[in-house]
Protein backbone atom coordinates (compact mmCIF):
# COMPACT_ATOMS: atom_id res chain seq x y z
CA UNK A 1 0.00 0.00 0.00
CA UNK A 2 3.22 2.48 0.26
CA UNK A 3 1.96 3.78 -3.44
CA UNK A 4 -0.47 5.46 -2.32
CA UNK A 5 1.59 7.92 -0.16
CA UNK A 6 3.32 8.41 -3.47
CA UNK A 7 0.21 9.57 -5.03
CA UNK A 8 -0.62 13.25 -5.78
CA UNK A 9 -4.04 14.93 -4.35
CA UNK A 10 -5.05 15.27 -8.15
CA UNK A 11 -4.38 11.60 -9.10
CA UNK A 12 -5.72 10.44 -5.72
CA UNK A 13 -8.96 12.19 -6.47
CA UNK A 14 -8.90 10.84 -10.20
CA UNK A 15 -8.73 7.26 -8.82
CA UNK A 16 -11.38 7.67 -6.69
CA UNK A 17 -13.55 9.46 -9.53
CA UNK A 18 -12.61 6.28 -11.76
CA UNK A 19 -13.64 4.02 -8.90
CA UNK A 20 -17.12 5.90 -8.53
CA UNK A 21 -17.48 5.31 -12.71
CA UNK A 22 -16.81 1.85 -12.85
CA UNK A 23 -19.41 1.02 -10.09
CA UNK A 24 -21.75 3.03 -10.98
CA UNK A 25 -21.42 1.34 -14.86
CA UNK A 26 -21.48 -1.80 -13.57
CA UNK A 27 -24.42 -1.51 -11.09
CA UNK A 28 -26.71 -0.19 -13.55
CA UNK A 29 -25.68 -2.65 -16.50
CA UNK A 30 -27.02 -5.27 -13.40
CA UNK A 31 -30.16 -3.34 -12.64
CA UNK A 32 -31.33 -2.52 -16.39
CA UNK A 33 -30.69 -6.52 -17.17
CA UNK A 34 -32.95 -7.36 -13.71
CA UNK A 35 -35.29 -4.70 -14.28
CA UNK A 36 -35.62 -5.75 -18.30
CA UNK A 37 -35.94 -9.26 -17.04
CA UNK A 38 -38.73 -9.11 -14.22
CA UNK A 39 -40.81 -6.57 -16.13
CA UNK A 40 -40.45 -8.07 -18.95
CA UNK A 41 -42.04 -11.87 -17.71
CA UNK A 42 -44.77 -9.72 -15.53
CA UNK A 43 -45.16 -7.58 -18.66
CA UNK A 44 -45.51 -4.04 -16.73
CA UNK A 45 -44.01 -0.81 -17.92
CA UNK A 46 -43.37 -2.53 -21.36
CA UNK A 47 -44.06 -1.26 -24.87
CA UNK A 48 -43.71 -2.88 -27.53
CA UNK A 49 -41.30 -5.45 -26.03
CA UNK A 50 -39.10 -2.45 -24.59
CA UNK A 51 -38.36 -0.98 -21.05
CA UNK A 52 -40.07 2.57 -20.41
CA UNK A 53 -38.31 3.52 -17.03
CA UNK A 54 -34.66 3.33 -18.19
CA UNK A 55 -34.09 6.55 -16.52
CA UNK A 56 -35.06 5.08 -13.03
CA UNK A 57 -32.04 3.49 -12.55
CA UNK A 58 -29.97 6.35 -13.60
CA UNK A 59 -31.89 7.99 -10.77
CA UNK A 60 -31.29 5.65 -8.15
CA UNK A 61 -27.94 5.58 -8.82
CA UNK A 62 -27.60 9.04 -8.43
CA UNK A 63 -29.29 8.82 -5.32
CA UNK A 64 -27.58 6.23 -3.41
CA UNK A 65 -23.94 7.61 -4.30
CA UNK A 66 -24.27 11.23 -4.21
CA UNK A 67 -26.43 12.25 -0.98
CA UNK A 68 -22.95 12.85 1.10
CA UNK A 69 -22.39 15.35 3.99
CA UNK A 70 -20.62 18.54 2.20
CA UNK A 71 -21.11 21.98 2.84
CA UNK A 72 -18.73 24.42 0.40
CA UNK A 73 -18.96 28.10 0.22
CA UNK A 74 -21.58 28.32 2.65
CA UNK A 75 -24.28 25.95 0.97
CA UNK A 76 -25.42 22.79 2.05
CA UNK A 77 -25.24 20.18 -0.55
CA UNK A 78 -26.97 17.53 0.89
CA UNK A 79 -30.02 19.62 1.46
CA UNK A 80 -29.52 20.20 -2.59
CA UNK A 81 -29.82 16.72 -3.44
CA UNK A 82 -32.58 16.57 -1.15
CA UNK A 83 -34.75 19.24 -2.94
CA UNK A 84 -32.99 17.62 -6.57
CA UNK A 85 -33.98 14.17 -6.20
CA UNK A 86 -37.70 15.41 -5.06
CA UNK A 87 -38.12 16.84 -8.07
CA UNK A 88 -36.16 14.35 -10.25
CA UNK A 89 -38.43 11.99 -8.70
CA UNK A 90 -41.95 13.56 -10.46
CA UNK A 91 -40.16 14.55 -13.67
CA UNK A 92 -39.39 10.45 -13.88
CA UNK A 93 -43.03 9.65 -12.78
CA UNK A 94 -44.58 11.22 -15.51
CA UNK A 95 -43.58 8.31 -17.36
CA UNK A 96 -45.77 6.26 -15.48
CA UNK A 97 -49.13 9.04 -15.19
CA UNK A 98 -50.02 9.90 -18.89
CA UNK A 99 -52.57 12.67 -16.97
CA UNK A 100 -49.72 14.81 -15.89
CA UNK A 101 -49.34 17.33 -18.75
CA UNK A 102 -45.65 18.60 -19.56
CA UNK A 103 -46.05 22.06 -19.55
CA UNK A 104 -47.46 21.91 -16.05
CA UNK A 105 -44.65 19.60 -15.21
CA UNK A 106 -41.84 21.51 -16.50
CA UNK A 107 -43.27 24.94 -15.33
CA UNK A 108 -43.73 23.59 -11.56
CA UNK A 109 -40.54 21.93 -11.50
CA UNK A 110 -38.64 25.21 -13.50
CA UNK A 111 -40.15 27.59 -10.72
CA UNK A 112 -39.14 25.22 -7.97
CA UNK A 113 -35.83 24.25 -8.85
CA UNK A 114 -35.09 28.44 -9.34
CA UNK A 115 -36.70 29.61 -6.27
CA UNK A 116 -34.89 26.76 -4.18
CA UNK A 117 -31.21 26.83 -5.48
CA UNK A 118 -31.41 31.10 -5.03
CA UNK A 119 -32.67 30.75 -1.71
CA UNK A 120 -29.58 27.97 -0.52
CA UNK A 121 -27.12 30.03 -2.34
CA UNK A 122 -28.62 33.50 -0.45
CA UNK A 123 -28.70 34.91 -4.00
CA UNK A 124 -32.09 35.40 -5.63
CA UNK A 125 -33.20 39.51 -4.89
CA UNK A 126 -29.81 40.47 -5.84
CA UNK A 127 -30.19 38.64 -9.36
CA UNK A 128 -33.64 38.26 -9.88
CA UNK A 129 -33.51 38.98 -13.66
CA UNK A 130 -30.78 36.38 -13.68
CA UNK A 131 -33.11 34.07 -12.07
CA UNK A 132 -36.11 34.88 -14.45
CA UNK A 133 -34.09 33.97 -17.24
CA UNK A 134 -32.41 30.76 -15.88
CA UNK A 135 -36.50 30.22 -15.42
CA UNK A 136 -36.97 30.32 -19.37
CA UNK A 137 -34.54 28.82 -20.56
CA UNK A 138 -34.96 25.52 -18.08
CA UNK A 139 -38.20 25.49 -18.82
CA UNK A 140 -37.27 25.37 -23.01
CA UNK A 141 -34.43 22.96 -22.15
CA UNK A 142 -36.65 20.56 -20.83
CA UNK A 143 -38.59 20.70 -24.01
CA UNK A 144 -35.94 20.41 -26.11
CA UNK A 145 -34.17 17.38 -24.04
CA UNK A 146 -38.09 15.54 -24.74
CA UNK A 147 -38.01 16.40 -28.61
CA UNK A 148 -34.99 13.92 -28.72
CA UNK A 149 -36.84 10.98 -28.31
CA UNK A 150 -39.09 11.95 -30.51
CA UNK A 151 -36.58 11.61 -32.93
CA UNK A 152 -35.55 8.60 -34.91
CA UNK A 153 -32.95 6.87 -32.62
CA UNK A 154 -34.07 9.26 -30.07
CA UNK A 155 -32.80 7.35 -27.06
CA UNK A 156 -29.24 6.88 -28.11
CA UNK A 157 -29.21 10.46 -29.72
CA UNK A 158 -30.31 11.41 -26.03
CA UNK A 159 -27.26 9.32 -24.31
CA UNK A 160 -24.85 10.17 -26.29
CA UNK A 161 -25.60 13.79 -25.95
CA UNK A 162 -26.13 13.66 -22.16
CA UNK A 163 -22.89 11.73 -21.86
CA UNK A 164 -20.81 14.42 -23.57
CA UNK A 165 -22.36 17.21 -21.69
CA UNK A 166 -21.51 15.04 -18.03
CA UNK A 167 -18.04 15.13 -18.90
CA UNK A 168 -17.86 18.83 -19.93
CA UNK A 169 -19.53 19.56 -16.62
CA UNK A 170 -17.35 17.30 -14.98
CA UNK A 171 -13.78 18.76 -16.86
CA UNK A 172 -15.07 22.05 -15.76
CA UNK A 173 -15.80 20.75 -11.56
CA UNK A 174 -12.51 19.55 -11.47
CA UNK A 175 -10.61 22.11 -13.06
CA UNK A 176 -12.61 24.54 -10.15
CA UNK A 177 -12.39 22.36 -7.64
CA UNK A 178 -15.69 21.96 -7.29
CA UNK A 179 -16.00 18.35 -5.01
CA UNK A 180 -20.25 18.02 -5.52
CA UNK A 181 -20.06 18.85 -9.40
CA UNK A 182 -17.03 16.62 -10.13
CA UNK A 183 -18.28 13.39 -7.62
CA UNK A 184 -22.00 14.04 -8.88
CA UNK A 185 -21.42 14.40 -12.78
CA UNK A 186 -18.75 11.64 -12.37
CA UNK A 187 -21.38 9.10 -11.04
CA UNK A 188 -23.51 10.75 -13.85
CA UNK A 189 -20.94 9.67 -16.40
CA UNK A 190 -20.84 5.88 -15.27
CA UNK A 191 -24.58 5.41 -15.14
CA UNK A 192 -25.24 6.91 -18.95
CA UNK A 193 -22.24 4.49 -20.13
CA UNK A 194 -24.36 1.44 -18.40
CA UNK A 195 -27.29 2.98 -19.86
CA UNK A 196 -25.65 2.75 -23.94
CA UNK A 197 -23.88 -0.69 -23.66
CA UNK A 198 -27.14 -2.33 -22.48
CA UNK A 199 -28.93 -0.89 -25.86
CA UNK A 200 -25.58 -1.21 -27.72
CA UNK A 201 -26.54 -4.52 -29.46
CA UNK A 202 -30.79 -3.68 -30.02
CA UNK A 203 -32.80 -1.48 -28.26
CA UNK A 204 -34.23 -3.05 -25.18
CA UNK A 205 -34.41 0.08 -22.91
CA UNK A 206 -36.00 3.90 -23.54
CA UNK A 207 -36.05 6.64 -21.37
CA UNK A 208 -39.33 7.70 -22.58
CA UNK A 209 -40.09 11.71 -22.01
CA UNK A 210 -40.10 11.61 -18.19
CA UNK A 211 -36.37 10.51 -18.76
CA UNK A 212 -35.92 13.04 -20.88
CA UNK A 213 -36.91 15.62 -18.58
CA UNK A 214 -34.95 14.04 -15.48
CA UNK A 215 -31.39 13.98 -17.98
CA UNK A 216 -32.07 17.52 -18.75
CA UNK A 217 -33.10 18.90 -15.66
CA UNK A 218 -30.24 17.01 -13.77
CA UNK A 219 -27.56 18.26 -16.25
CA UNK A 220 -29.21 21.86 -16.28
CA UNK A 221 -28.53 21.89 -12.43
CA UNK A 222 -25.04 21.15 -12.44
CA UNK A 223 -24.27 23.97 -14.70
CA UNK A 224 -26.62 26.33 -12.80
CA UNK A 225 -25.15 25.32 -9.61
CA UNK A 226 -21.84 26.44 -11.41
CA UNK A 227 -23.03 29.30 -12.65
CA UNK A 228 -24.40 30.91 -8.89
CA UNK A 229 -21.46 29.28 -6.52
CA UNK A 230 -18.57 30.53 -8.79
CA UNK A 231 -20.37 33.96 -9.91
CA UNK A 232 -20.06 32.89 -13.75
CA UNK A 233 -22.37 34.78 -15.99
CA UNK A 234 -25.57 33.53 -17.44
CA UNK A 235 -24.21 33.66 -20.83
CA UNK A 236 -21.98 30.34 -20.20
CA UNK A 237 -25.22 28.64 -19.24
CA UNK A 238 -26.61 29.98 -22.08
CA UNK A 239 -23.60 28.57 -24.25
CA UNK A 240 -23.93 25.39 -23.07
CA UNK A 241 -27.62 24.63 -23.48
CA UNK A 242 -27.94 26.25 -26.84
CA UNK A 243 -28.73 23.40 -29.05
CA UNK A 244 -31.75 22.33 -26.35
CA UNK A 245 -32.81 25.67 -26.39
CA UNK A 246 -32.88 25.89 -30.55
CA UNK A 247 -34.78 22.68 -30.25
CA UNK A 248 -37.21 23.67 -27.52
CA UNK A 249 -38.18 26.70 -29.43
CA UNK A 250 -38.68 25.06 -32.41
CA UNK A 251 -41.30 22.65 -30.42
CA UNK A 252 -43.03 25.08 -28.95
CA UNK A 253 -43.21 27.91 -32.51
CA UNK A 254 -43.57 24.80 -34.68
CA UNK A 255 -40.80 25.83 -36.71
CA UNK A 256 -41.20 23.32 -39.20
CA UNK A 257 -38.29 24.15 -41.23
CA UNK A 258 -36.09 23.78 -38.47
CA UNK A 259 -33.67 20.79 -38.38
CA UNK A 260 -34.09 18.66 -35.07
CA UNK A 261 -30.54 16.80 -35.61
CA UNK A 262 -27.99 16.23 -37.99
CA UNK A 263 -24.06 15.32 -38.38
CA UNK A 264 -23.41 19.02 -39.12
CA UNK A 265 -24.93 20.18 -36.10
CA UNK A 266 -23.76 17.83 -33.53
CA UNK A 267 -20.32 18.48 -34.82
CA UNK A 268 -21.14 22.16 -34.49
CA UNK A 269 -22.56 21.89 -31.05
CA UNK A 270 -20.07 20.27 -29.89
CA UNK A 271 -17.21 22.63 -30.94
CA UNK A 272 -19.36 25.56 -29.38
CA UNK A 273 -19.56 23.55 -25.93
CA UNK A 274 -15.61 22.99 -25.77
CA UNK A 275 -15.08 27.02 -26.78
CA UNK A 276 -17.56 27.46 -24.07
CA UNK A 277 -15.63 25.77 -21.65
CA UNK A 278 -12.45 27.30 -22.52
CA UNK A 279 -14.03 31.25 -22.35
CA UNK A 280 -16.43 30.00 -19.67
CA UNK A 281 -15.79 33.39 -17.43
CA UNK A 282 -15.53 35.65 -21.02
CA UNK A 283 -18.66 37.19 -21.47
CA UNK A 284 -17.99 38.48 -24.93
CA UNK A 285 -16.61 35.63 -26.26
CA UNK A 286 -19.93 33.14 -24.78
CA UNK A 287 -22.32 35.70 -26.25
CA UNK A 288 -20.40 35.21 -29.23
CA UNK A 289 -20.10 31.69 -29.52
CA UNK A 290 -24.21 31.64 -28.82
CA UNK A 291 -24.63 33.65 -31.82
CA UNK A 292 -22.83 31.79 -34.29
CA UNK A 293 -24.62 28.86 -33.41
CA UNK A 294 -27.75 29.93 -33.75
CA UNK A 295 -26.69 31.46 -37.19
CA UNK A 296 -25.00 28.32 -38.23
CA UNK A 297 -28.28 26.33 -36.99
CA UNK A 298 -30.78 28.51 -39.44
CA UNK A 299 -28.36 28.69 -41.69
CA UNK A 300 -27.59 24.57 -42.19
CA UNK A 301 -31.49 24.26 -41.96
CA UNK A 302 -32.41 26.16 -44.69
CA UNK A 303 -30.04 24.92 -46.94
CA UNK A 304 -30.92 21.37 -45.97
CA UNK A 305 -34.73 22.16 -47.05
CA UNK A 306 -33.96 23.40 -50.17
CA UNK A 307 -31.49 19.96 -51.37
CA UNK A 308 -33.92 17.93 -50.16
CA UNK A 309 -36.77 19.71 -52.15
CA UNK A 310 -34.26 19.58 -54.97
CA UNK A 311 -34.00 16.10 -54.76
CA UNK A 312 -37.70 15.43 -54.17
CA UNK A 313 -38.44 17.67 -56.97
Amino acid sequence: MDYLHNLSYENFILLIIGIVVCFTFIMVLICLQISYSLFKRLNIFMDNGLLIIGGWNIFFMLLTTTIFPLEYKNVNYTAVSVHIYAISFVLLFSNLLSGIKGPILRFLASIYFIVFISYITEDFIGNIYSNIAAFVMLFITLKGFAGFVETKHGNSKLAVFSLFLSVVIFLLCFFLGFTYGFLFSSVLIGAILGFMVFNIFGLKVVLNKGGAYFMGFILFFLVYLLVKVYDLNLLFLLAVFIYPLCLGIKAFLRIGFLLSSSIFLSFLYLVIVILAFYFYDEILALGMLSIIFVVLYVISSLVFMFIQRRVTA
